[in-house]
């Protein structure tokens, strides 16, 4: 399902990149979103209980089933399609300890950004897992291609194919 992921982000402080790693459980947690303009920027990774930003009504959680996309508890929020540009993933799943999977060059975690005024929070986009991942949780993020763009990428025709090359 991806519990945790490593990013790299350009600091602003120190305009030096720096290697992040998060993990969901952590309060606020934060991950890096591929804007339009090709700029990474952080969100927070969902929401973590409805006492965490009680004021923001969106789902507890920090992953939505690519099946379950267009149903209407999805569509209420309105969620915009984001890629995550992460280096590395983990599941622990059944496991004592996290696993990490590291992403093949030029591709992107698939996410769903839901914005709430001044608020976004983003969502990971899950498929049912394969190969080694299927041993360790029976879910895993769903990974695409750089040539696809949020715009333009359908989720149906492209997941399964794209998750059995790559894992």
């Amino acid at each position: 399902m991806c519990g945790g992921m490593t990013y790299q982000y350009l600091s602003p402080e120190t305009r030096q990149k720096e290697a992040r790693r998060v993990f969901f459980p952590q309060s606020h947690a934060q991950v890096p979103v591929l804007n339009d303009g090709g700029e990474v920027l952080l969100y927070q990774w969902g929401k973590r209980s409805k006492d965490e930003d009680p004021e923001y009504e969106v789902p507890v959680t920090g992953w939505a089933r690519a099946d379950k996309l267009e149903s209407e508890y999805w569509k209420h929020y309105h969620p915009q399609e984001v890629l995550i540009p992460a280096i590395r993933f983990s599941e622990k799943g059944k496991l004592p300890k996290s696993k990490w999977f590291d992403m093949p060059q030029d591709t992107y975690l698939m996410g769903l950004k839901i914005e709430k005024r001044d608020k976004n929070f983003i969502y990971i986009v899950t498929n049912p897992a394969i190969g080694e991942l299927e041993k360790i949780h029976p879910r895993m993020p769903l990974v695409v291609k750089a040539d696809f763009s949020p715009a333009d990428f359908d989720i149906e025709e492209a997941a399964e194919p794209m998750q059995q090359q790559l894992f």
